[in-house]
């Protein structure tokens, strides 16, 4: 009996330890501008015992390791730089890789490592016309001697202690990925069985690997949906498109490493090519493979904040009217009507740790009516089943492809029209109660869009509701007020940073003639409409970006509209801020409050 119990203790220390060994961890560029190394034949590592002046230190004893190789001419190198890509939160990291055979690095490893390893990162192929790109996670023994750890480039076929080797062989006309497999040998990624998946120079892709080295199958989430991944293998998803090794078969075995290895480094380069340039940022990665939750911080209380330097008033505001108007509460108020409109960045961006944490705050809080922008990822009978397990049997959304929007309310709605012609994203319209309920989401790329949406479809439907009813209009609008121009016009970052985002993002304009056009925000104000906003604060505060970015293009551009019919009816509106809409997307929501 006690050899039964000291092997049962045994097992739940085994258990215990391999939770607490679960670990994930970020890394991103810092927000500095410069060269990192562009010196032949040298490298330049980071760590708690090496720092730099551009980058900023790992998280405990891994090290970053950026290598410049050893050409006569041509090496290339590193820098860092905070334009050039829609992604990344400040600087992202450049690499220029070298002609000729030689080649350059980035590596990070002595991670703390398990045979589970996932990883996700941003990258641009910015230019370049041959030579190759490779990409490989697996073991580094601490010597030096590894391809993550060495100054030499490495071939697939070769005998190596990798896990996962990517190869994007560089063309003309494009580029070729190819994945290491069994043998050894490198097979190209069929495009038949992929057809959503291309690489081109100039676009940015985010690439999401899921690998097992252990004897047994296991699963993660992606997109909020269960997947299982085979022994020994890796699975690869591109922009949310997973890769297909044949047909139905998503499983790359192509392990090198002993089973239950553990998987502690990770390395790209670049050689032989033509000064090709790519970007890269937001590395996100883990010794297990459950899907990558983005960390939100935890606070018992709803604690008022302190006034942020930044923002100041408007800020502190924000975060007092939260806690004191939508706190936690076991009874809500029966005399008002709670309004809350969020956009939750791609569904949560796939990320189940992010929605059950938003079901746990909605249930805390308990808001009479929700609309909801970016509910990629759901159907409506996901939607049903996520509205019902936070208390509101009535739910509706107007699309599934694409940015689709929803509509969850404790009353009944009715009259509901879905309205996707003349708009990239579209209008949910419902009535709830003797309020008639517009839902929108407006397109991001040009002023000029925007105006067209709000023209021809927004204020046309608005039209055809009766004079005498009440109208309430929120969603994401993708465009500055002109009652905010004071904080805009007379800020010269502000104007430089909408300079360098249409830069950064062609096809993008926010500017005309140097300045913000505000023809989309003033065509509703003419239409009768009251920003709710600026009825209730006095001072400026952004609706993004959150926390989970780091950069200053900071913009109020979600609303909550009425008419006139409806403004007597209105207590208070605010911007929600707290501990998890810091974190949960990149606009906080907002909330109007009504009197019944």
């Amino acid at each position: 009996m006690m050899k039964k119990i000291l092997l049962l203790c045994a097992f739940y220390c085994v258990l215990i330890a391999q939770l607490n060994a679960q670990k994930k961890w970020e890394y991103g560029f810092g927000s500095l501008n410069g060269v990192v190394n562009d010196v032949k034949n040298t490298s330049v590592t980071i760590s708690r015992n090496e720092t730099n002046d551009l980058l900023p230190i790992p998280a405990e004893s891994q090290i970053i390791r950026l290598r410049v190789g050893n050409n006569k001419e041509a090496n290339g190198g590193f820098s860092v730089s905070d334009s050039g890509t829609n992604f990344g939160t400040g600087a992202k990291l450049v690499m220029t890789s070298p002609q000729g055979s030689s080649t350059n690095k980035f590596s990070i490893n002595h991670i703390s490592g398990t045979p589970l390893f996932a990883i996700s990162f941003h990258v641009k192929f910015d230019t370049g016309t041959k030579g190759n790109y490779k990409f490989a996670i697996g073991k580094d023994s601490g010597d030096g001697k590894t391809p993550f750890s060495n100054a030499y480039n490495f071939s697939a076929s070769a005998a190596l202690p990798t896990f996962l080797i990517l190869q994007w062989d560089i063309a003309k006309t494009g580029y070729h990925l190819s994945v290491q497999q069994k043998d050894k040998s490198l097979i190209k990624v069929d495009a038949s069985l992929n057809p959503n998946v291309s690489f081109v120079n100039g676009r940015e892709y985010q690439v999401q690997i899921y690998a097992n080295n252990t004897t047994e199958e296991t699963l993660y989430y992606h997109q909020a949906k269960e997947y299982k991944i085979a022994a020994g293998a890796s699975q690869i998803w591109i922009d949310d498109q997973l890769l297909h090794k044949s047909a139905a078969e998503p499983n790359f075995v192509t392990a090198e490493l002993p089973a239950n290895e553990a998987i502690n480094a990770f390395v790209f380069l670049g050689e032989g090519t033509d000064d090709a340039k790519a970007y890269f940022d937001d590395f996100v990665y883990a010794n297990y493979i459950k899907k990558l939750v983005r960390k939100i911080p935890q606070s018992k209380t709803d604690k008022i904040q302190k006034p942020d330097p930044t923002w100041g008033a408007g800020s502190v505001e924000s975060y007092n009217k939260t806690a004191s108007l939508f706190g936690k509460t076991d009874t809500p108020n029966l005399n008002v009507l709670k309004v809350l409109s969020c956009n939750v960045l791609k569904g949560f961006s796939g990320d189940l740790g992010i929605e059950q944490a938003f079901q746990e705050w909605i249930i805390e809080r308990k808001p009479d009516v929700i609309a909801i922008q970016e509910l990629n990822g759901f159907n409506p009978k996901r939607l049903e089943e996520f509205a019902k397990k936070m208390g509101y049997p009535f739910a509706v959304m107007h699309k599934e492809e694409g940015y689709p929007l929803g509509l969850l309310s404790k009353y009944p709605i009715s009259n509901v029209k879905k309205i996707k012609d003349g708009m990239r994203h579209g209008i949910l319209y419902g009535k709830i109660l003797d309020y008639n309920f517009i839902i929108t989401h407006l397109v991001s790329y040009t002023y000029q869009q925007r105006i067209k949406e709000v023209d021809s479809v927004v204020l046309k439907l608005v039209n055809e509701i009766p004079k005498n009813e009440k109208i309430i209009m929120m969603g994401d609008f993708n465009n500055m007020s002109p009652e905010d121009k004071q904080y805009y016009d007379n800020n010269p970052e502000k104007i430089k940073a909408l300079v360098n985002s249409e830069k950064n993002n062609p096809g993008n304009t926010y500017l005309k003639n140097g300045k913000i056009d505000y023809t989309t925000i003033q065509k509703v104000l003419d239409a009768g409409f009251y920003d709710t906003y600026k009825i209730f604060n006095k001072h400026y505060d952004k609706s993004a970006p959150t926390k989970m970015k780091n950069h200053n293009n900071y913009t109020r551009i979600d609303y909550i509209w009425v008419n006139k019919n409806a403004r007597p009816d209105c207590v208070d509106m605010f911007i929600v801020k707290d501990n998890l809409t810091d974190y949960m997307s990149d606009h906080y929501p907002t909330l109007l409050i009504l009197k019944k």
